[in-house]
C-alpha cells in the first residue's frame, strides 16, 4: 500500500464518536433497533481498505458493489484494480476521481445510480433520503465531503454510509481509509456542511459531476 508516513491512525475529532467505543456500540445498537442499518451487515463482509491514498472513490465503489451484487449472476469478488478497463489507474493514483467520474464507473459496472446535490438542500431533505436509504439492504449511499470540515486532516474524500440512528442524527462512515481513521458516527448536519464545503481546487462544492451534479449517490442492485 502506498501510503506515507504520518497517515496511521489519528485520533478522532471532538463530535465524532469511534464506531468500537462504549458510546458508538450503544448508537449502533439504537441504530439497529430503529430499523436503519439495512445493509450494514452485507457491507461488513464486503469492508474494503484503500490500497492506495487516492484511491478512496474506487475503494467505495467497489465495496458497493461487492456489497450489492447478486452471488448468483455475478461471482467472484473485486477490487479497485478491477477497474482498470473503465479507467486510467495510474492518473487515479496521482489525482483520484471526480464524483462526475464514480457515477459514470457504477453505471459501467452495472449499479442503478441515483445522485443528489446537497448544496441548496436543507437538512431535512438530506436526512429523508438517508433514512430511506439505510432502512433497506439494497442501497448504499455514497458520499464525498471535505475532511477538514469535521476536524480532521485531509481533505476531499468518498465513504459509504453504514447506517443512521434516529435518535442521535448520525450517520456511520465506514472509512475506506481505515489506516488513518476508523469506522465512527458523525452527525447529520456536520456531515452536509462537509459536503457541501467548497473545494479550493475547483470553486465549487464537492459535486464534480457536469451531467447530474451529484455530492450524494446512492447506488442498488445490478441492472
Amino acid at each position: 500500500m502506498s501510503v506515507r508516513k504520518g497517515t496511521h491512525k489519528r485520533q478522532l475529532p471532538s463530535g465524532l464518536t469511534a464506531y468500537c467505543s462504549d458510546e458508538g456500540k450503544v448508537i449502533f445498537k439504537e441504530a439497529l433497533e430503529q430499523g436503519h442499518m439495512g445493509v450494514y451487515f452485507k457491507m461488513a463482509e464486503n469492508f474494503l481498505t484503500q490500497s492506495e491514498l487516492a484511491y478512496c472513490g474506487l475503494s467505495s465503489l467497489v465495496m458497493a458493489y461487492n456489497t450489492l451484487k447478486d452471488p448468483d449472476i455475478a461471482a467472484g469478488w473485486w477490487d479497485e484494480d478491477m477497474l482498470h478497463c473503465y479507467i486510467n489507474l495510474d492518473a487515479v493514483r496521482g489525482n483520484g476521481i471526480t464524483f462526475g467520474q464514480l457515477l459514470y464507473l457504477a453505471e459501467r459496472i452495472g449499479l442503478s445510480v441515483e445522485g443528489y446535490s446537497t448544496h441548496k438542500m436543507s437538512d431535512d431533505c438530506f436526512r429523508s433520503i438517508i433514512r430511506s436509504a439505510t432502512s433497506t439492504d439494497d442501497k448504499v449511499v455514497i458520499v464525498n465531503y471535505h475532511r477538514g470540515c469535521l476536524g480532521q486532516s485531509g481533505g476531499g474524500h468518498v465513504v459509504p454510509l453504514g447506517g443512521y440512528s434516529a435518535s442521535r442524527d448520525m450517520v456511520l462512515v465506514m472509512d475506506v481509509a481505515r489506516f488513518k481513521y476508523p469506522p465512527h458516527w458523525v452527525p447529520i448536519p456536520s456531515m452536509k456542511k462537509a459536503i457541501d464545503t467548497v473545494d479550493g481546487s475547483t470553486s465549487e462544492p464537492h459535486l464534480a459531476c457536469d451531467w447530474l451534479l451529484s455530492n450524494v449517490v446512492t447506488v442498488w442492485s445490478l441492472l
